[in-house]
């Protein structure tokens, strides 16, 4: 009876063993990397980009100037009577003023008004031969001065003073339809005006006295600009009639 017991013992544990063995061959032992690669693979990795102005260079608009100075012969419809306008001829008869209703008178200032001289003046301003290049060169460097002062804003945020399009005639003389006469864009006059005292200015931020002119242009552009500015006075003192430039601006 105890050889039969041992016997049915043996045999439980060899079945047990050969059980086991064919459980471990069938089995492909486990890659502990493959488990953590997976683990690695769900979770949410979290990217750290640099701050937007570092080691990113900003650039700004850069325009090429090449104004117009071709007003082409307009006609309009002013209380029913087609006007004819032509360039250098002022206004026509019907809608023209006398020059006493626009000149100064004593300590009054006049009125603005375009007349022939006005026009003249402005084709002589716009047709400087000198005007594109300095424009070129100073309109796009005080938008990088701009930029250089101001770091913390974008090339979008830095305020353009003169575009090209502001030296096309045809977008600096309009015609009223209230008056039926032309009008000067006071607006882009306005602009030019400031534009051209900036270039007297000295540099801001700068140790030195150097004229804003001086140093987006060159030294050889001091009698130029000074032409420029001497013509723009020519043209908005003969559209203003006695004020101190464009509503009164220096």
């Amino acid at each position: 009876m105890k050889i039969k017991l041992l016997l049915i013992l043996t045999c439980t544990i060899l079945i047990t063993l050969a059980a086991y063995v064919v459980y471990t061959l069938e089995s492909p032992p486990q890659n502990p990397l493959k488990n953590s690669n997976n683990n690695i693979k769900n979770q949410k990795t979290v990217e750290t980009k640099p701050p937007n102005n570092v080691g990113k260079i900003k650039e700004i608009k850069v325009d090429k100037f090449s104004p117009n100075p071709n007003w082409k012969d307009k006609k309009f419809i002013f209380n029913g009577k087609e006007l004819h306008y032509k360039f250098g001829e002022g206004n026509p008869e019907e809608t023209a003023l006398k020059p006493e209703d626009y000149l100064a008178k004593g300590e009054n200032d006049g009125i603005p008004y375009v007349t022939p001289e006005t026009e003249k003046n402005l084709y002589d301003f716009l047709t400087d031969p000198d005007l594109p290049t300095v424009l070129d060169k100073c309109e796009n460097y005080n938008r990088q001065h701009m930029l250089k002062l101001n770091p913390q804003l974008s090339v979008n945020q830095i305020p353009i003073l003169l575009r090209p399009s502001d030296f096309d005639i045809e977008n600096i003389i309009t015609i009223n339809p209230n008056t039926g006469r032309k009008e000067i864009n006071e607006d882009i006059a306005n602009r030019m005006n400031e534009f051209l005292n900036i270039l007297s200015n000295p540099i801001a931020g700068s140790k030195f006295s150097n004229k804003f002119g001086d140093k987006c242009a060159g030294t050889a552009y001091q009698q130029s600009i000074e032409r420029i500015k001497i013509n723009f006075s020519k043209f908005s003192e003969s559209y203003i009639n006695g004020g101190e430039g464009i509503k009164g601006k220096d």
